[in-house]
């Protein structure tokens, strides 16, 4: 397969997702309950740039009025949405507290966020080069993806972690080619970055690599490489992906014929990362032999979310598609797939499905609001289908403040600062509540890279 050339100097790279924050055990995750606020470790700025947006449209409402703003006092709420970023810097349980009220107040929010995990990244990546540790640079668990979603929200990454980024990929054992952890989510990180060289050598690699041993998901195969291509010439080579893309959808659809579907519902590991690949290609390219695999991919993950007709199912008494799980990884990220194939598959059952995840996705989230074990891309998931182009900040926001409230981030006593890169991924860590956070306090038809 030839690659298309180019710099891809407005690739617009942004992780999806991902925030799937798990347990509340300390020293298993940053996230964790906490009885009361304390101080942390003080966090050096980081410079700001422009921001980013985000968007969606639909034509639902959201029932539900939102509720007051709380504001923490020196302990916290029994049903406050509570995890602990022991180097947050904090002075006191207000200042954890996300200002709810308008979009302004809580991109000043972010903004502290952001300036924590760029300092908590400088201190990491010093530690390592300490110890003579290696770095993960991959964009789904890794520096590359902590940087990325950096400068997704506007902040200046300083040329240390640019350099320490570009030495962590040239000295790493060589990766796969997919875009969690592979070699095109590299490449999008650094170009991103502005390390076009680097980057350069990442793509011509994946240009002569061959793709066909790669397998159905977003994490590690064909429909991953295809999405990277899409974001690195969303703009400036948009035309000359045509042929690339075309050509992975070719690889693509024989093997979901076949019926080589993964046993996983969701984005990254499920099927319906396919399907969105595959309606994004056929966007590009009018080629609608893409479109039957697309419903057969989306079934198939239906049908492991439990929705419709039991078909030889065990009988659950909640299926999973009640749950909305994360964005990468449950059924609220099947209904973003489902919503774009809205347009385009004429079946009655995909709108259907859609809106019926969507309303028990309300119900969830209403009843445990946060960001906590992945809610916050839940919540944006919520807010793209939710939402219509023509919305300001403030409506939209509106439409989720009653999934997020009370929400509080604060150091936890008694709880280590976490280790390694987790505490600050893209997958599950702060890096995915800061994207998350930012996009929901934007205004109109703006794209998620990857996602709509």
């Amino acid at each position: 397969m030839q690659i298309s050339s180019g710099d891809g100097s407005d690739v617009q790279a942004e992780r999806f997702e991902g925030v799937r924050a798990g347990a509340r055990t300390p020293g298993r995750t940053p996230w964790a309950d906490v009885p009361e606020a304390t101080a942390a470790t003080p966090a050096a700025p980081a410079t700001r740039a422009s921001g980013s947006s985000a968007g969606g449209a639909a034509d639902h409402h959201l029932a539900s009025p939102p509720r007051a703003a709380m504001v923490v006092g020196s302990v916290w709420p029994q049903d406050a949405d509570r995890m602990a970023l022991p180097w947050l810097d904090v002075p006191d349980a207000a200042a954890a507290t996300a200002g709810l009220a308008s979009p302004d107040r809580l991109r000043g929010f972010v903004t502290t966020l952001t300036e924590a995990i760029a300092a908590a990244t400088v201190a990491h990546v010093r530690d390592a080069a300490r110890a003579g540790e290696p770095m993960d640079p991959s964009l789904w668990e890794g520096l590359g993806g902590v940087l990325w979603a950096l400068a997704e929200t506007g902040v200046t990454v300083s040329e240390e972690l640019r350099e320490a980024l570009v030495s962590a990929v040239r000295t790493a054992p060589r990766p796969g080619l997919g875009l969690a952890t592979g070699l095109s989510g590299r490449a999008l990180a650094l170009d991103k970055l502005g390390s076009r060289s680097d980057a350069a050598a990442l793509w011509r690699a994946l240009d002569l690599a061959p793709l066909g041993g790669l397998g159905v998901t977003v994490a590690d195969g064909l429909p991953g490489v295809g999405l990277a291509l899409l974001e690195r010439s969303h703009r400036a080579h948009a035309l000359e992906a045509i042929t690339d893309v075309h050509t992975i959808a070719a690889m693509l659809t024989p093997k979901l014929r076949d019926g080589r579907l993964p046993g996983r519902p969701g984005l990254m590991h499920g099927a319906s990362g396919a399907a969105l690949f595959l309606l994004q290609a056929y966007e590009l390219t009018d080629d609608e032999t893409l479109l039957e695999p697309v419903a057969g991919a989306l079934r198939h993950d239906l049908n492991l979310l439990g929705w419709g007709p039991p078909q030889g199912r065990p009988f659950r008494p909640r299926p999973r598609w009640t749950t909305p799980g994360t964005l990468s990884e449950g059924s609220i990220g099947v209904a973003v797939a489902l919503h774009r194939a809205v347009a385009h598959l004429d079946d009655p059952w995909v709108a259907e499905a859609r809106d019926a995840i969507v309303a028990a996705a309300q119900s969830q989230l209403i009843e445990r609001p946060g960001l906590s074990r992945g809610r916050g891309s839940a919540v944006l998931a919520v807010q793209h289908l939710l939402a219509r182009p023509w919305e300001t900040a403030d409506e939209r926001l509106a439409r989720v403040r009653p999934f997020l409230q009370p929400l509080t981030l604060a150091a936890a006593p008694g709880v280590a600062a976490p280790t390694g890169m987790a505490a600050l991924s893209v997958r599950s860590g702060a890096a995915g509540v800061m994207l998350a956070l930012a996009h929901l306090t934007t205004a109109g038809d703006r794209r998620v890279p990857f996602l709509w």
